[in-house]
């Protein structure tokens, strides 16, 4: 054989990354499907909400101010729920034929699990705050406390979580960034 390909060779041997192929190629896959599964039930959810939103405008609203409120509500879940879709599906369809592509795929869905928790805690912060004013115009006006403490209570529970789940994210995201470069290395 001639020397200068073996040299080649051996060369392309040593830079190609020493990974087991079969066990990332699963780990996408099974990463694809739950991509699939949470942007269905991400948009089934929103879906869900909206409507219970809109069935609150409609029938349950006791001023034309609450209705206003409620209706333009149910836009937030559908929309926001659109946009998770959208970033879901993205990543579920990235092609994944070489290791590189592999490891691109599993760097690509940290980045966008943290930029969408990232943006669930923004949504839900604007949410808590507009249930905030919400409770105090209706403690003002009507004085109903219990209901509005319950909600607020239960709302911020949501938000504690969302907000320690980014925080957990965001700070693991460099580590995990880390050994995928060192497996794109290896």
């Amino acid at each position: 054989m001639d020397p200068q390909f073996e040299s080649w060779q051996n060369a392309f041997k040593q830079a190609t990354p020493k990974i087991d192929v079969d066990k990332l190629l699963s780990q996408v896959k099974a990463s694809k499907f739950r991509q699939q599964l949470k942007a269905y039930t991400d948009m089934l959810v929103g879906v869900a909400v909206s409507a219970y939103s809109l069935y609150v405008a409609i029938w349950i609203a006791s001023s034309m101010a609450q209705t206003i409120l409620f209706a333009v509500l149910a836009s937030i879940p559908i929309a926001f729920s659109a946009w998770s879709f959208g970033q879901h599906s993205r990543l579920w369809q990235q092609q994944t034929l070489d290791i590189s592509a592999l490891l691109a795929f599993k760097r690509d869905e940290l980045v966008m699990r943290l930029k969408y928790w990232r943006i669930s805690t923004r949504v839900c912060i604007i949410l808590y705050v507009a249930l905030a004013i919400i409770a105090c115009v209706n403690y003002l006006l009507y004085d109903t406390v219990f209901v509005w403490l319950v909600q607020l209570g239960i709302n911020g529970a949501i938000l504690s979580a969302v907000i320690l789940r980014y925080r957990y994210l965001e700070q693991h995201l460099p580590q995990k960034l880390k050994e995928i470069d060192d497996m794109g290395k290896a």
